[in-house]
């Protein structure tokens, strides 16, 4: 029955994202769709977008709308005949429910090792994990557990910040995973800075994270004279919402810094936004424009004479000729290229591996080698 039906799966956009939620059906099981029409609407953290079909045929969808999906997992089935609808769509979920039976916690055997010597329970991972845990996943929580042990508690860093001849900042957003850490790091990196807690909207976030306070905006806004910090950092990744975050703070007299790995390569001739970050082993040629808000992540080059649009997020080892026009608010995935003298609209968002050769209007998705159109980016621009 294989033979009788399309997979439509989640693009990967590289950017660290490794679920989505469904907010819309725009088809319903049995419609029929032609190739190119939309089907569902998908958000991240950091973007929204519309998936279109591959094929023709009839629809089954295999999630509702608010469910959370994986990265890569297949959301629904184009089936190519109508009559074979029942057949195809029974076996499948038959195939799912066999599949799921078998599912087990998973560790591979790096993993293992490196977890014992470390005397780590994997207990730790069993209840907040989804998948194969693997070295890096132990690399992370072994960061974690020592920031907890090193850093000060929130009574010594405002008995410190008083006296204090560094700048203490806040961090707007309080990633659990080793995105923080990276922040962290880079931050510790300059002897000018250090890092004195977070702010996160999300009231489940609120306590510790990785030793540090995490305060809603509020909490931190009554503090944040007692602690000395006027300088922040937006850690967001939804460009949206880490604009309007600066803006918040800005208004609120705070100045935002740029965080730039002592690795980098960055022309002297480059122009900086603020609210910059820029990771480790990044390379931004001679004449460039970096608009504010901008994440550019590790390894990835932007060559000569680039113009990077506010709040865009260039992920690991993408790659960027000369003369390249990005508009606002896009995403480029891990690994895409981009070829020199183009121009791509606000909102356009690159997934992982593309090979882009050709101009794009703004707010389209855009896959494979070469490029083309598969969805349209839901991404909210400002006006």
């Amino acid at each position: 029955m294989k033979n009788s039906y399309t997979e439509i799966t989640v693009s990967s956009l590289g950017v660290n994202d490794e679920n989505a939620i469904i907010t819309d059906l725009i088809k319903k099981d049995g419609d029929y769709v032609q190739k190119g029409e939309e089907l569902l609407s998908v958000e991240t953290t950091k973007s929204c977008f519309e998936i279109e079909s591959s094929s023709d045929g009839y629809v089954f969808n295999l999630f509702k709308i608010n469910d959370e999906i994986n990265v890569g997992q297949t959301i629904c089935l184009i089936i190519y005949e109508k009559s074979d609808f029942e057949k195809v769509t029974n076996e499948y979920l038959k195939e799912i429910k066999k599949t799921n039976k078998t599912n087990e916690f998973k560790i591979t055997k790096k993993a293992r090792i490196k977890a014992e010597k470390n005397k780590i329970s994997l207990n730790e991972f069993k209840e907040n994990f989804n998948g194969i845990i693997r070295e890096k996943d132990i690399d992370i929580l072994l960061q974690k557990n020592n920031l907890e042990k090193n850093y000060l508690s929130e009574k010594k860093i405002r008995d410190i910040a008083k006296v204090s001849v560094v700048k203490n900042i806040m961090i707007y957003g309080a990633v659990t995973s080793g995105a923080s850490l990276v922040d962290i790091e880079i931050i510790n990196s300059n002897p000018n800075y250090r890092v004195s807690c977070f702010v996160d909207d999300d009231t489940s976030k609120h306590g510790k994270l990785f030793g540090l306070p995490v305060l809603s905006w509020k909490e931190f806004y009554n503090k944040k004279n007692i602690l000395d910090i006027q300088d922040f950092f937006v850690s967001i990744g939804n460009g949206v919402a880490r604009s309007k975050k600066v803006s918040i703070c800005k208004k609120n007299g705070m100045s935002p810094i740029n965080l730039i790995h002592p690795s980098a390569e960055i022309s002297e001739s480059v122009t900086l936004g603020e609210n910059l970050l820029v990771k480790r082993g990044a390379i931004i040629g001679p004449n460039s424009f970096i608009g504010d808000g901008v994440f550019i992540d590790n390894g990835a080059v932007v060559s000569h004479d680039c113009k990077i649009g506010v709040y865009t997020h260039v992920a690991p080892g993408s790659s960027l000729g000369g003369n390249i026009d990005i508009g606002d608010f896009s995403i480029i995935g891990v690994g895409a290229s981009i070829a020199s003298d183009l121009t791509l609209g606000n909102g356009t968002i690159i997934t992982t591996g593309t090979a882009v050769v050709n101009n794009f209007e703004k707010l389209n998705v855009v896959q494979g080698n070469p490029g083309h159109r598969i969805g349209k980016s839901n991404i909210n621009l400002p006006k």
